[in-house]
């Protein structure tokens, strides 16, 4: 501070001097001054101080959305967006705002959970010093998005084998598999994904109708039924690839054998030696599996059967490696949409849950985007959008 000062001293001095040298001493002593400026600290918490701007945001397609669907999903998303945007004010970060419209759900087909829209705050944090023509070109490092209809997340892991060519996943049996399981509070049903500092972590809420659930854990004896079912369609596949792989390796030899027989044979019988190398594998690997299902269905009881399946998730689910606990430096809770908990009748824009969702950049120290999260947490209504879910 004393440097700065003494160039705010130089300039009073030279402003009051009339020399040639005027206009060259003073264009040095703003120089100083700028440079003063740029060596001033710029920490976390200066930023904080700093309020930020609401920027709204690009709107996108509403394509296959009826008029009277449209409307509603609007009225709720600006419902949502107005009260945050009149009682919050960003510090140290710009927000853009705006709705997104879907004119159907993200969840599997069967659960007919009507059209997810939602509305998005996304976090810009302030460089230091703020130039708010450079935040035009800043990515946003978090956000807050409420969505209707959606968890703000696929469940993307599924046991999923084609009958048929080209068949579709469906995604019917689709999964998540979550860090935690989630857990009942004032808010709604609440769980954290991510780990550790210098990672993104995901906070989600859903706030559902009469606190019912959305979702619904996997037991571990449906979980195990699921990886039996799934290697013995493996083991099937296996068999007909195999019968496939043998036709194609004969119609190549025929081919073959126009110009070269010796040759031929020799494809033929390579051929024939790897199909079965590539079926005998994979019927090992799989047929090794469905007795360790059989035996864990055989020798636990209920209790234990009907508990949620918690995996290790390292190994993987493209077999059966049992269950551990909740302690375990691996565990993952396997969880699915829950068909029971949704309404077909009701119109495609009726919200039939929300998922209040954040998605932070963990740091060490003084952290922006936190600092959003817990001031907005305060300011989200939550008993108003219990009030909406069904209607």
């Amino acid at each position: 501070m004393e440097f700065y000062n003494l160039a705010i001293l130089l300039i009073e001095k030279l402003s009051i001097l009339m020399l040639p040298s005027r206009t060259f001493f003073t264009v040095i002593a703003f120089t100083i001054v700028a440079l003063a400026v740029k060596a001033q600290p710029c920490t976390k918490e200066d930023l904080l101080k700093q309020p930020g701007y609401w920027t709204p945001g690009i709107g996108g397609s509403t394509s296959g959305i009826s008029a009277t669907d449209l409307a509603r999903q609007k009225s709720i998303v600006n419902n949502i967006i107005q009260p945050i945007q009149k009682n919050y004010t960003p510090k140290g970060m710009d927000i853009i705002f705006g709705g997104a419209y879907m004119n159907q759900s993200r969840l599997p087909e069967h659960i007919k959970a009507g059209n997810y829209y939602y509305a998005y705050f996304y976090f810009i944090e302030h460089d230091c010093p703020y130039n708010k023509e450079k935040m035009k070109s800043k990515h946003f490092g978090g956000h807050l998005t409420v969505y209707a209809n959606d968890f703000g997340l696929t469940f993307g892991h599924t046991f999923f084998m084609p009958e048929q060519p080209y068949e579709e996943n469906l995604y019917a049996d689709g999964f998540i598999l979550l860090d935690q399981p989630p857990i009942k509070t004032d808010k709604g049903w609440y769980w954290k994904e991510g780990q550790g500092t210098y990672t993104t972590l995901d906070y989600r809420y859903v706030i559902s109708r009469d606190d019912k659930t959305p979702f619904v854990h996997i037991t571990k004896k449906e979980y195990a039924n699921m990886v039996k079912a799934f290697c013995q369609k493996k083991i099937k596949a296996a068999d007909i690839e195999y019968t496939r792989f043998l036709k194609s390796i004969e119609e190549s030899y025929v081919q073959l054998k126009k110009f070269n027989e010796a040759d031929a044979n020799t494809v033929r019988e390579q051929g024939k030696l790897q199909a079965e190398r590539t079926k005998e594998n994979a019927v090992a690997y799989y047929s090794r599996f469905i007795p360790l299902v059989d035996d864990f269905l055989k020798t636990a009881g209920e209790l234990i059967l009907n508990e949620p399946a918690i995996l290790d998730h390292v190994k993987g689910i493209n077999g059966f490696y049992g269950f551990v606990d909740a302690n375990h430096q691996y565990a993952k809770w396997a969880v699915k949409p829950n068909p029971a908990y949704f309404d077909a009748t009701l119109p495609k824009s009726t919200p039939q849950f929300f998922t209040v969702n954040f998605n932070i950049y963990e740091t060490d120290g003084v952290n922006i985007h936190r600092a959003a999260m817990e001031d907005l947490l305060k300011i989200i209504d939550f008993n108003v959008l219990r009030s909406l879910v069904g209607k």
